[in-house]
């Protein structure tokens, strides 16, 4: 990967380096932890007390990881497409090392925790192991009214798996030109569909927020539109900047009230919270993740931190195994030799606990040695540092 100039200026509004070639950004290892940290509170630790009546711990962290996918995936998709224009590589071999690299990364784990869950006799795993296995879990949830119970969370998976499929096509396939445009649709299509669902009922704002185009759909636009700004403009987005503050954080402050006036999970029943959190929790978040890419910001340092990038590193095995696990915590404690009895805190604590543990073994033994086989199979192809070309279409 290129790096950055030491010259580059900045943007005073974002902090964001203003010559942006893609690099390793420390930071977005510490927004998976984040994210990890609060999906496990969302499902762990009880519904109708803080921090879980604070704001919809899990709605966030899930928005934090489509914001995370959007940016990083199409700032790589970028990269082949310039390779691709310059010659370097052609679209089929482009389309191939990117599928290669993103299955390497993502199936293993997946495809091997179904397997396990099957053999271990997991009735809701084998009963609807057809939608787990073709990544459709959150068609089966919206559209057969399924109870996928312990393996639901499969669902975002489902949803980055059809991203991934996607979204390559179409960054691959349009001219330059009609790259940004393409990205500006896509958010603000999805901010509409966001608006319409949550105003048209609440079976309307369960099928925007599960299925890839409503709210997963806007997270995965502001990556692509910040990855956009950063990689072909040069610039640290601060139009992009400005709408997310001005926008997300008053309006995700009011929808988080709500939330907090009906006590937490309840308030989805209110049209007022399903009308102002889907759209507002990704400009407030996306605005935060935009500073956080500033390498002399408070925030950047925090989520630099090599505790939360370890964490961050193995947050997907924290991701799929903590709530498959749900069933068999009690029996792996046995077999250590205890069998605690313990408050609903507590409990949420060591099964937060315990699934991070099994999730560093599966990172270590089992990811790591997977992820070796990139190099092989799907070598980068060593592009020089570069200096972003202005776009077109500014």
């Amino acid at each position: 990967m290129s790096q950055p100039q030491e010259s580059s200026p900045q943007s005073l509004l974002t902090g964001l380096p203003t010559g942006g070639s893609i690099r390793y950004e420390p930071c977005i290892d510490g927004w998976r932890a984040a994210a990890a940290v609060m999906v496990l509170v969302a499902h762990f630790f009880p519904l109708r007390e803080p921090p879980n009546t604070w704001m919809q711990m899990g709605g966030v962290g899930v928005t934090v990881f489509f914001i995370i996918s959007g940016y990083l995936i199409t700032q790589i998709l970028f990269q082949a497409k310039e390779q691709v224009a310059d010659g370097r590589l052609s679209k089929g071999a482009a389309l191939k090392r990117f599928y290669i690299r993103r299955v390497l990364r993502i199936a293993p784990v997946y495809y091997a925790s179904i397997l396990a869950m099957c053999l271990i006799g997991s009735k809701p795993m084998r009963d609807y192991v057809w939608w787990h296995l073709t990544y459709m879990t959150n068609f089966g949830h919206v559209f057969c009214g399924i109870d996928f119970r312990n393996m639901v969370h499969f669902w975002t998976l489902a949803v980055e798996e059809q991203f991934y499929l996607v979204w390559p096509l179409v960054i691959l396939s349009l001219a330059r030109k009609r790259v940004g445009p393409a990205i500006r649709w896509l958010f603000a299509s999805s901010a509409a569909l966001c608006v319409i669902g949550g105003a048209c009922g609440l079976s309307s704002y369960g099928m925007i927020m599960s299925l890839p185009i409503g709210g997963p759909s806007l997270a995965l636009g502001y990556g692509a539109a910040l990855a956009y700004g950063r990689y072909y403009e040069g610039s640290g987005c601060p139009r992009l900047a400005r709408f997310s503050l001005g926008l997300g954080l008053p309006f995700f402050a009011l929808s988080q009230v709500v939330w907090w006036w009906h006590g937490g999970q309840p308030a989805i029943n209110f049209p007022e919270y399903r009308l102002l959190y889907p759209w507002s929790v990704t400009l407030f978040f996306g605005w935060l993740f935009v500073r956080s890419l500033n390498q002399g910001s408070m925030l950047n340092r925090f989520l630099s931190h090599p505790v939360l990038r370890y964490f961050g590193r193995i947050s997907y095995g924290v991701y799929v195994y903590h709530m498959l696990l749900d069933g068999y915590y009690y029996s792996i404690w046995a077999r250590l030799g205890f069998s605690p009895s313990l408050s609903p805190v507590a409990e949420g604590f060591l099964k937060s606990a315990t699934s991070i543990l099994i999730a560093a073994g599966s990172w270590h033994f089992f990811e790591k040695p997977i992820l070796s086989l990139k190099k092989r199979w799907a070598p980068d192809s060593g592009t020089p540092p570069r200096t972003p070309r202005k776009s077109p279409v500014g």
